[in-house]
């Protein structure tokens, strides 16, 4: 899947000085609530059939699987409503305040601990 998806943001790799790094998020921000968070999005990417990715794309993606309520439907609970602010900016507004950079990071909700790497099995 993750050949096929790509996340806002990413996860580092262990002993990385930043947990998370850009990915189609170049920059993202929260309120000091933290119930408002805004995502700048890449500029120039596309999707496999040449459509541009841009901040509707997000808002669509993120609203049809909160819609389904299937699959990891569940990682965007927090979710109250997201905005389109301009072709490159997303804003999700939440119900409660919650950690979205790392939800953002979650491809199709794995949802990978924060650990060392000599804490693995």
């Amino acid at each position: 899947m993750g050949n096929a998806y790509e996340t806002l943001v990413f996860y580092n790799p262990p002993g990385s000085e930043e947990v998370l790094g850009p990915a189609l998020a170049t920059s993202w921000e929260s309120s000091e609530d933290g119930l408002t968070w805004t995502f700048h999005l890449r500029k120039g990417v596309k999707f496999h059939d040449g459509t541009d990715f841009n901040a509707e794309a997000v808002e669509y993606s993120v609203e049809r699987t909160i819609d389904l309520g299937l699959g990891a439907a569940f990682i965007w609970d927090a979710v109250e409503e997201v905005n389109v602010i301009d072709d490159y900016t997303v804003e999700f507004k939440l119900k409660y305040a919650a950690p979205l950079d790392l939800v953002a990071a979650s491809g199709y909700g794995e949802g990978r601990p924060i650990t060392n790497s000599s804490s693995r099995a």
